[in-house]
């Protein structure tokens, strides 16, 4: 109840009685509390990849009465009436990735703040994974491609592979394995049969897309191939090694390469066996240390237990040979055709002459970088070597090349200077050579003459045949006329006698 009273000075005053205890403790009066809503599914929570594979229904309640409302991604809201505590069905969740915003309205028409809550669906599978094909890839397995598949949802998760040897329909009990990328190596059992093969495409709310099939011919009733390359060698410690190169077999697969020896003519007899994945075999057998002649033969086992025909006989070899050679402008040492033990190595030393450079290496007909040494190691085979040089090009300014001489000579005794400018005529004389004597403390000019062109390539070699007439310490320098200027080399230092 409001009392009004008036005041002596004539103003009116306002006195409130709200007898708060009375209030509180009259009955059928409470503090008013806005409604809270409740937003359900069924089934009650996702798979755990955070998606439903089925729509779940979505049912509200409200703890009073008044309105129900609600608006998915924030589109126009639908209301309907609420009674305190029954649930009221809202229908499936929509597919694909949504927000729902649930609030109710109480009689007082009081608002509570929306609740919200993400719900993701995904029901339907990823498309089927096209083009299966499969390859038999030689000494591996089966190798399985395909395009692919599209899931617009929640996206493709992975693919699973089943194989079987009856062929559709697959069980879960066929799957072999499974991969995020679109191929997949297979190296099945020994088989000599059909094999059967299909995928299919999982996405990431747990749906499986249709099977891809494909029966795959994988008879194998062709032996593997021979081993090739066969070659045998008195290794290191008195035993032999033996080596090849790696064999092919268009069926399922080699498993293993078997090895016979043969000692002094006798029979052949299987000495090991070694993984398809190696191709040298070392015999440590002490027989060898007394045996005169050792051959050896190899055979291709595949997965299924054929065999090649034998590769060899391949005698063992205690030594080689290796031949070097050269080109002119330098020197290999050692030269010529040399005999290297078995297991052993073979150093070789590249040497250009003066004023030439190292061009090129050949090692058995191959092309390697050019160095100035080459060594084989554990020599198995015979091999070649074969060396070029070419001309120090002096530099395109025009400056001529350092003079070559040699570093001691005897005076009064000829001897060529040489060395190398850009182009010029055959037979003109661009180039003089300076000699220097080192004289009371100084160089001295005492001879110039001039060099002869010759070789009208890319560039020119200068030389000219001379002598000094003293002996002492003396020093040469090129000097070559470039337009109205000259250009000088370095100088070679050399002594007299």
């Amino acid at each position: 109840m409001a009392r009004w009273t008036r005041t002596r000075s004539g103003s009116i005053a306002l006195a409130l009685c709200l007898a708060l205890a009375t209030i509180t403790a009259a009955p059928g009066l409470a503090a008013a509390v806005a409604p809270t809503t409740t937003i359900a599914t069924d089934p009650t929570s996702p798979e755990s990849s955070g998606w439903y594979s089925i729509a779940p229904l979505v049912t509200l309640s409200s703890t009073q009465n008044g309105s129900l409302n609600w608006s998915w991604d924030g589109g126009e809201a639908v209301t309907v009436p609420a009674v305190a505590g029954v649930a009221q069905l809202i229908g499936p969740a929509p597919e694909g990735e949504h927000t729902l915003s649930a609030w109710s309205i109480n009689a007082a028409a009081e608002t509570e703040t929306p609740v919200i809550r993400s719900i993701r669906v995904d029901s339907s599978a990823p498309s089927q994974p096209g083009s299966l094909d499969a390859t038999v890839t030689l000494d591996v397995g089966v190798r399985l491609t395909w395009t692919a598949s599209e899931d617009l949802v929640s996206g493709v998760r992975d693919y699973a592979v089943y194989r079987n040897t009856s062929g559709p329909p697959f069980s879960p009990s066929d799957l072999i394995g499974r991969t995020a990328s679109t191929s997949y190596l297979d190296v099945p059992p020994a088989f000599a049969g059909e094999y059967s093969y299909a995928v299919s495409s999982w996405d990431v709310a747990g749906n499986e897309s249709a099977l891809s099939e494909l029966v795959l011919g994988f008879s194998d009733f062709t032996p593997p191939s021979a081993p090739t390359g066969l070659r045998a060698w008195r290794s290191v410690g008195g035993g032999a090694g033996v080596d090849w190169a790696f064999a092919a077999d268009v069926g399922i697969g080699v498993s293993r390469y078997d090895v016979l020896r043969s000692i002094d003519g006798g029979g052949f007899t299987a000495v090991g066996s070694i993984g398809r994945s190696e191709n040298l075999f070392m015999d440590t057998d002490p027989a060898l240390g007394s045996a005169i002649t050792v051959d050896y033969r190899v055979m291709t086992v595949d997965r299924v237990g054929q065999v090649s025909p034998p590769a060899g006989p391949v005698r063992m070899r205690t030594s080689f040979t290796v031949t070097s050679s050269c080109g002119p402008g330098g020197s290999v040492s050692p030269y010529g055709t040399g005999t290297v033990l078995s297991d052993s190595d073979q150093t070789f030393s590249i040497t250009p002459d003066e004023g030439y450079r190292v061009a090129g290496v050949l090692v058995d007909g191959v092309a390697v970088p050019a160095t100035a040494s080459y060594a084989f190691a554990n020599v198995r085979a015979d091999h070649t070597i074969h060396a070029t040089f070419s001309l120090i090009p002096p530099a395109s300014s025009g400056t001529p090349s350092t003079p070559f001489a040699p570093s001691s000579v005897r005076h009064g005794r000829s001897f060529t200077t040489f060395g190398y400018v850009i182009k010029h005529t055959s037979g003109t004389y661009p180039v003089t050579l300076q000699f220097y004597r080192y004289q009371s403390g100084h160089w001295v000019l005492r001879k110039s003459i001039s060099a002869r062109v010759s070789g009208v390539q890319s560039f020119s070699r200068y030389s000219r045949s001379t002598s000094v007439p003293t002996a002492g310490r003396w020093r040469v320098r090129a000097r070559h006329k470039v337009g109205r200027r000259y250009r000088y080399s370095p100088y070679r230092y050399l002594s007299a006698r």
